[in-house]
């Protein structure tokens, strides 16, 4: 279909316009790649995601374009960060999960058909690039399965380690368009 990202081990790059690689930690298995075309917001997105996990944590990469190649991405009203001084914009967000929601929920059933169980609860950072054009974007989530989304088991000193881990386990970069020879 759209192929938007490539893999060589735990090695990831996106080959649409916007051009990032990726290291995730070799503790990491990749568990789940695909390609498929969803629509959020009545637009059709081309999107390219693949999936790594240990233990109670997954990394997820996904590269997107909408179909009809229109641009208008934009995720400036979230938090500004950067991972490796690269920039994003991130969010934070907490789901108790269940059987029903893995089942209708796209990239909880690759991460549940690739041996990752998402249950009871999963705490969730995505970080989000987008073209300067608006045209494509990578997000980046890193999730933690806990057993609640309860102030008991998400403290802020779990956020704080989870983040922590996040910037840890995915090293990214800008790369430079390979030309084909």
């Amino acid at each position: 279909m759209n192929g938007y990202l490539y893999r060589s081990g735990n090695q990831i790059e996106s080959t649409h316009n916007l051009r990032l690689s990726f290291t995730i930690d070799r503790a990491f298995r990749p568990i789940a790649a695909a390609d498929y075309q969803p629509t959020f917001d009545g637009k059709k997105f081309n999107v390219s995601i693949i999936a790594f996990a240990h233990g109670s944590e997954f990394v997820m990469i996904h590269a997107e374009m909408h179909t009809d190649g229109s641009g208008g991405l934009d995720y400036s009203k979230f938090v500004k960060t950067e991972l490796n001084k690269v920039p994003f914009t991130s969010r934070e967000q907490c789901a108790e999960i269940d059987a029903q929601t893995i089942n209708e929920e796209h990239d909880l059933k690759l991460l549940s058909d690739g041996g990752f169980s998402s249950t009871p609860a999963i705490w969730l950072k995505q970080y989000y690039a987008t073209s300067s054009d608006g045209t494509s974007e990578v997000v980046v989530s890193f999730g933690h399965r806990l057993r609640s989304c309860s102030d008991k088991d998400l403290t802020a000193a779990a956020k704080s380690s989870f983040d922590r881990r996040a910037r840890m386990s995915i090293i990214v970069s800008k790369r430079k368009i390979r030309t084909k020879d």
